[in-house]
């Protein structure tokens, strides 16, 4: 029945081509830890899992019945992280005479009152298409009775609720074997129990229709409604829920908690790697270290070592992907530097883990121009042979004048004016 790990991970291309459809997925890597969520389309979307990617994790919830009971919810994690999987999202049950029911499992209202709520769609996760290979359920809730008719049963656990009773009984909850029995009434159209995957009919009769069942594991039965007397149906039942435990673990079994359509949200963690080692000269005695990462590993001083035993180096500054390290102090022209500890065994194959740099150590040769002198002051302009910055005014000595400004690289120096 269900696909063991080899078969999970090796899903032809043909089918890949022939199936695959585009997700409306978000997508965020905060801090190397990716999240990506699955919405209702009404098909099934093939997530192929990032090459890096590991501790893959889930939170599935099935969906709500039309006036019904919420949907389930199953949380845990891979055992190993597949090269790829299925993802079916459940649709929310409908209200109306004879309603189709949600996307993915839901059961059918039954019919003439128009209110009657149609049952939620399971959402899953599968190594294939098809329904024999899903291995995370979670089951979608009843959908309610009509008119003043009963609630339907919430979704979730690996028996789920049934359905709430009227003048027609309502439908039983889905179980780990079998599908939830069929609401009984004494006229009308027969509601039909749930099956495997697929939530039951709702009954019909002249005044009112049972609530459909949920999709699941296995579905609820459909609820009943009874023809001789008053006018509330009973609700569907809920479906069941289901983790296929030698691919899943830390599995969480929750009932009743999803509201509208269902979801699915994969999470992830990038294997971090060191992309780039670069070391840039900034000034006579200063130097900018840049190492690119992607995932979560944040590098730190520690992580360094210096040829020069001179250098000090500063804790890092993210910019874009790179920790970018301020080093001063370095006092040998031919600087080297390496990474160690666990930085070290996180370089990205066929990149340099040692980064060398010629360095000037000499300062640029400075010049002083007088302009010509008016009534109280002097202007010098400071000219370099190099480009240069952090000029301050204590940089120079003065004698026999009053005041000295300093703006930019021009020092105006003269009388006071007061």
């Amino acid at each position: 029945m269900r696909m063991k790990l080899q078969s999970f991970i090796s899903l032809s291309l043909s089918m890949l081509l022939a199936l695959s459809v585009s997700p409306a997925i978000a997508e965020e890597c905060p801090n190397g830890i990716c999240e990506v969520v699955f919405e209702s389309t009404g098909n099934g979307v093939f997530f192929e899992t990032p090459a890096n990617a590991q501790n893959l994790t889930f939170v599935v919830s099935g969906a709500a019945g039309g006036r019904g009971g919420n949907g389930g919810r199953v949380t845990g994690s891979f055992l190993e992280a597949p090269v790829g999987f299925w993802v079916y999202v459940g649709g929310e049950g409908l209200i109306g005479a004879e309603a189709a029911g949600g996307f993915n499992g839901g059961g059918r209202a039954g019919g003439t009152r128009g209110n009657e709520g149609s049952g939620g769609g399971a959402s899953d996760i599968r190594t294939s298409n098809s329904v024999n290979d899903r291995i995370v359920v979670a089951g979608g809730g009843g959908g309610g009775g009509g008119y003043a008719g009963a609630a339907g049963g919430v979704g979730g656990n690996l028996v789920a609720d049934e359905g709430g009773s009227g003048q027609g009984t309502g439908g039983g909850g889905g179980g780990t074997n079998s599908g939830g029995y069929a609401g009984s009434s004494n006229g009308g159209s027969s509601a039909s129990s749930g099956s495997f995957a697929v939530g039951g009919t709702g009954g019909s009769s002249w005044n009112a229709g049972g609530g459909g069942g949920g999709g699941g594991w296995y579905g609820g039965g459909g609820g009943a409604d009874d023809d001789s007397c008053c006018s509330d149906a009973g609700g569907g039942g809920g479906g069941s829920s289901y983790a296929a435990t030698n691919l899943v673990t830390d599995i969480v079994h929750e009932a009743g908690v999803q509201a509208g359509s269902g979801s699915v949200i994969i999470r992830y963690e990038l294997v971090s790697e060191i992309t780039s080692l670069v070391v840039t000269q900034q000034s006579s005695m200063l130097l900018e270290v840049a190492v690119t990462v992607t995932g979560s590993f944040v590098p730190s001083v520690a992580d360094l070592m210096f040829a020069d035993e001179n250098c000090q180096a500063a804790e890092p500054v993210l910019v874009d992907a790179a920790y970018v390290f301020a080093v001063s102090s370095c006092q040998a022209e031919a600087f080297s530097m390496s990474l160690v500890n666990e930085a070290a065994g996180l370089m990205k194959a066929g990149v340099s883990g040692v980064a060398t740099l010629e360095l000037d150590l000499t300062g640029p040769e400075a010049a002083l121009a007088m302009t010509a002198p008016d009534a109280a002051s002097y202007l010098i302009e400071v000219s370099a042979t190099e480009e240069f910055s952090g000029l301050e005014l204590s940089d120079f000595a003065v004698a026999g004048c009053e005041f000295a400004e300093l703006s930019g690289s021009t020092l105006t120096l003269g009388l006071s004016l007061i």
